[in-house]
Order: structure tokens, then sequence, then C-alpha cells
């Protein structure tokens, strides 16, 4: 039987759901697992880049075999991720984590978007229009703002959101799908593309996002070798931003 998975990966759980391909009368198998978060020193979260890819292939395979449980012998034909949008991971030229994930409602970037507002109070006031998204600690653009001082991004890194870095993980390219890119705060919303001087206010190569895929474009294959048999060479796409 070949099946579907779609993976939601959330602040709270991470949810795998499998369903028979086509027009079957089977009832989709969910599980879910907590989503493991580290605590910060200032309060806030992080989540270990490594983490989220085993917690999706780990839910992968208890889905896999549950459905084999169910209706025999099952093939993944595709499976697709979404989740939250605006904790990244920050992948080094090699393409290998430089850094945790910075959980969305940590606190870290306020004191920085404060003292930009103050020095630059043009960008501030400018920053909805531009973005779509408010002047606050949410977007992945002050969590940047945060860390140029710390560890500033370096030359051929990348920034993927946490599905889309799943689906990397799983052997899918490296893409921006559009609805998670707009909550990076990075984003242009008249054109779509990365805004040239929010980027350089992080001190970010040009190139951080990488290109773009719509929602459900088939991005790769997984090729995991911890994935089950049954999911290798599964089509893999990126479902967008968990919120629509």
């Amino acid at each position: 039987m070949d099946v579907v998975v779609g993976l939601d990966f959330g602040t709270t759980s991470a949810k795998a759901l499998i369903r028979p391909r086509g027009d079957s009368q089977e009832a989709p198998i969910l599980v879910t697992a907590g989503t493991t978060w580290a605590s910060a020193a200032n309060g806030g979260a992080e989540l270990d880049p490594s983490v989220a890819a085993r917690t999706a292939i780990e839910l992968l395979g208890r889905a896999v075999r549950a459905a084999e449980r169910a209706w025999g012998g099952v093939t993944v034909a595709a499976m697709s991720v979404t989740g939250l949008g605006e904790s990244g991971v920050l992948l080094d030229r090699a393409g290998r984590p430089v850094r945790a994930a910075v959980a969305w409602y940590d606190p870290r970037g306020e004191a920085e978007l404060a003292e930009l507002a103050e020095t630059r109070p043009e960008v501030a006031a400018a920053f909805p229009g531009v973005t779509g998204l408010p002047w606050s600690a949410q977007a992945s653009f002050a969590k940047l703002l945060w860390s140029r001082e710390r560890e500033p991004a370096p030359a051929g890194s990348c920034w993927l959101s946490v599905p889309e870095w799943i689906v990397h993980s799983l052997g899918g390219e490296r893409v921006r799908e559009p609805s998670l890119a707009s909550r990076t705060g990075l984003i242009a919303q008249r054109t779509g593309q990365p805004d040239p001087e929010l980027l350089d206010l992080v001190r970010a190569p040009a190139d951080l996002l990488p290109p773009p895929a719509p929602a459900g474009a088939p991005v790769g294959r997984i090729t995991h070798p911890d994935a089950p048999s049954a999911a290798l060479g599964a089509v893999l796409s990126v479902a967008g931003h968990d919120h629509p």
C-alpha cells in the first residue's frame, strides 16, 4: 500500500500523520512526541538541530510501523513537513549547524531592537510595512540581530526554518518556502525577496536565505540512513507555516 506522511513540528509537540494514498477508506494514523527544548540562561529556550532531525526520523519510523500493523506492508510515496516559522537553523558553508535554534518566544533580541529603534528609527518605523511583521523579538531578524555581535553569520552560511531544516536533514535541498520565510522578518513582502538593508543590519551574507520553493513542491527524496526502509526514496516537500 502506498502511503503519504505529514509531519507538523510544533512548539509543544511534533505530530506525524500517515494515511493511504488516494481514496482509501482507512482512517489516518497519528503519532506524537514532545518537542525537546533546552532551557537557556536568559530564561528562554533552544532546540538542538540534531534533536529536531532525530525526532522527525523517530516519528516517521513510528508512523510506518503503526501503518504496517494496521494495513500490512506499506511504501511511503511522499512526506511533507510543516511547523513553526520563526525559529531557524544557521548552517555553515559545509552545511553543519552553527548553533542551536532559538525559540520564537525567547526574549533574545529585545534589547537590540530597542537600541536599533533609537539609532535608526526609520528602520523600526518601516519594518511592518516592508515585512508584514510587527517590530518585535519574535521574528528571526531579532535573533540574528542579537547574535551579530556574538557570532555573526559566516560567509557562505544558510538560514533554514526548522521545517526546512528537517526536510534538508532527511535528504532534501536547502530551500525557502515563502510562508515560512515571511516569518524571518528578512523578506520584503512587495517582492518576496530578501531585503538587502535588513540583511546588512544583521551582518548576514546576501545569500543567507536559499532559493524559493512553493509549498508542496518536490525538493528531494528521503535518503537518511536512519529512516525506515519503507520510506527511503519518498518525495520530500516543505508544507509551509503551521498557521495556515
